[in-house]
Formats: C-alpha cells, sequence, structure tokens
C-alpha cells in the first residue's frame, strides 16, 4: 500500500541521516532521525494507520502490513542498538526471525546502511 512505501521510505530517511551523523560524529543528529523515526513516524502514523487494516482489513492487507511492521521494527532496533545496546538486543531476541539462516543476535547483525 501507500503508506508502506511511505514508512519504508521514512526508514530509509533514517538510515541515512543516522549514518550521516555517524560519518561526521555528530550523534545528536543520529538520536534525532532515530527517535524522529520511531516516535513520529512509526508509532505516530504508522501503526495508527494500520489499526483499520488489522482488525478489518483483508488477508492479503494484513499480511503485507506484518511485514512491513517486522521490517520497520528490525531496522529500528538495529539503528537504535549502537545508543541503546542492552534494551534492543532484548526486543530484538522477542521478534520471531523469518528464517533460521538469520543472525542469532543484534550484536553480530549488519547495521542498517
Amino acid at each position: 500500500s501507500a503508506l508502506d512505501k511511505w514508512i519504508l521510505h521514512r526508514a530509509n530517511v533514517a538510515i541515512t541521516e543516522t549514518n550521516k551523523g555517524f560519518e561526521d560524529y555528530l550523534f545528536q543528529h543520529c538520536t534525532t532521525a532515530i527517535y524522529s523515526f520511531w516516535l513520529y513516524d512509526l508509532c505516530d502514523v504508522y501503526l495508527e494507520s494500520t489499526k483499520r487494516v488489522f482488525y478489518k482489513g483483508e488477508e492479503r492487507e494484513q499480511e503485507a502490513a506484518r511485514s512491513t511492521l517486522y521490517t520497520c521494527l528490525d531496522i529500528g532496533l538495529r539503528l537504535i542498538h549502537p545508543f541503546m545496546p542492552f534494551i534492543s538486543e532484548e526486543l530484538w531476541q522477542r521478534l520471531q526471525r523469518r528464517s533460521e539462516g538469520d543472525t542469532p543476535s543484534l550484536v553480530v547483525s549488519p547495521y542498517p546502511t
């Protein structure tokens, strides 16, 4: 859906801004980009907008929204890991793995680029 494309675009913006902040040693820009993604994009807009899909949507719509939400949670936890390693690792471990070949720990998983 258009909303799924939008949130994935916003995740990409957060990744780009976070990596730019690391490159420039402006860690406050990293945390601001991550915070904005989690609070304003993911929680305020995406989750609130997909409630209708999860309650009354068709199975195909629900599966697409679930997949997008999983991807966003995965990206968000990877982004925040350098700043909140213990909390992000605990939350990431509670996400079901999509496949057996997934990384066993957030510590050794690749950082989003």
